[in-house]
């Protein structure tokens, strides 16, 4: 069985290494630190879910939602935030993310999240 592929897109070098740490054993993680450089990733390979950070430098995450979602309409996505910027999220829902966590998380929070994404398969 083929592993899913994961792209977290997070500025924080330790949130990529955590998400590679947490899940790399189980899933296939390719990391951006940009949405720009997740677009190109995108671009170049099919994902089954992506993560994105809401608030970063250059694209915030709704950009690179959209951006995203420009390429392929129907590709997974979940907003992780650790600040309270609840309109960033909701515009975010509004374009269809699956879920959204906010930071700090353990894996037991991303394991949550990945039963309800396995179930909407």
């Amino acid at each position: 069985m083929e592993q899913k592929k994961i792209l977290v897109v997070d500025d924080e070098k330790i949130i990529r290494k955590l998400f590679v740490q947490m899940l790399g054993k189980t899933y296939n993680v390719t990391t951006a630190e940009s949405g720009e450089e997740a677009i190109e990733k995108i671009k170049q390979e099919k994902f089954d879910v992506v993560f994105i950070d809401v608030i970063k430098p250059g694209w915030d995450g709704v950009k690179t939602l959209k951006a995203i979602k420009e390429i392929d309409q129907q590709i997974p996505c979940i907003i992780m935030t650790g600040n309270a910027v609840d309109e960033k999220i909701h515009e975010a829902m509004q374009m269809k993310v699956i879920d959204y966590i906010y930071k700090p998380f353990g894996i037991e929070n991303i394991e949550t999240i990945f039963a309800k994404f396995e179930k909407q398969e």
